[in-house]
């Protein structure tokens, strides 16, 4: 990170195998290949969305860990258009989907190909649902990510964003939900996500210099 200057965080929120948690805990990933720690949504939201029984589970940790960093930022008013972004990194993104899909299609010349696994098999799905359910009106797209420094390839295109003066928020996102893409177990896996804006406001969490020591954990461990 070669960028200088300040912004601003709201809020952040982490989930993995270990646990979930919010700005001020240390997230703890690891590769365990165990079933994630899903907090219980209903504390946090009104209503759970109504497709969210069918949600695979790369969604269901992006719309979770969304929930937990816009709980921490106050930012979970139902009502109204909201002026925010989402960018989210990954490297493996959807693929145990896409492989799930594929088997299905193998079947009977793909007559049994599944359409829930399809409507599951890009990543920016899982952004649309969060948008959709929070009426969120800004971009929303991925990036890659280099697992050797998770979160850090999506900063550069927030900080576009942010500078450009359109946007109130951009919510971040760094996240790994697959338990196929990599053989090496100390792939991490797990999510984080955070609420960046470029004004100072009075729900700011923390700010956050931009100097070559930046690391994505800045905006989770305080």
């Amino acid at each position: 990170m070669t960028s200088q200057g300040k912004i601003y965080l709201l809020g952040s929120g982490w989930l993995s195998t270990h646990g979930y948690g919010f700005f001020g805990s240390k997230p703890l990933f690891s590769g365990s290949d165990g079933p994630f720690q899903y907090p219980k949504l209903q504390d946090y939201i009104w209503e759970l969305p109504g497709r969210y029984g069918r949600f695979d589970i790369y969604t269901q940790v992006c719309f979770s860990t969304a929930v937990l960093a816009l709980k921490d930022a106050d930012l979970l008013q139902r009502e109204g258009k909201k002026n925010i972004g989402i960018i989210v990194g990954s490297s493996s993104g959807v693929y145990d989907d896409d492989l799930a899909f594929f088997e299905s299609t193998c079947e009977a010349g793909g007559e049994f190909a599944s359409p829930n696994l399809f409507s599951y098999t890009l990543s920016n799905v899982a952004l649309g649902e969060i948008a959709v359910f929070f009426n969120f009106i800004g971009p929303t797209f991925c990036v890659g990510n280099d697992p050797a420094h998770p979160g850090l390839s999506l900063m550069p295109a927030a900080l576009s964003l942010l500078a450009s003066k359109q946007w109130d928020c951009i919510l971040v996102g760094w996240v790994e939900a697959s338990q196929h893409a990599q053989s090496d177990k100390q792939f991490a896996r797990g999510a984080a996500f955070a609420v960046l804006s470029s004004v100072k406001t009075e729900k700011l969490k923390s700010e956050i210099s931009l100097s070559p020591s930046f690391q994505f954990s800045d905006l989770f461990e305080g």
